[in-house]
């Protein structure tokens, strides 16, 4: 559910699509913001991409990014 994102994720959820036969569409507050999610974005396709190369992407299992986020916050806090 979109509210249970944190704002990290909501932004990054409403601020880029993929149009089919186009390319990528991104907009944020600044060019700097839209740039730096571009990046983010051609960088993580370079990496789905290159996974290919050894047997495909494997998806975390469940609850592997909660854990992870949990031991961010530990550290962080």
């Amino acid at each position: 559910m979109l509210a249970e994102r944190s704002p990290a994720d909501r932004y990054l959820a409403e601020s880029a699509t993929l149009l089919a036969n186009h390319g990528l569409l991104v907009f944020g507050p600044d060019a700097a913001a839209t740039t730096h999610l571009v990046v983010a974005i051609e960088e993580g396709a370079e990496a789905e991409i290159a996974t290919a190369a050894i047997g495909g992407a494997v998806d975390f299992p469940p609850g592997a990014q909660e854990a992870v986020r949990a031991s961010i916050a530990r550290v962080a806090s």
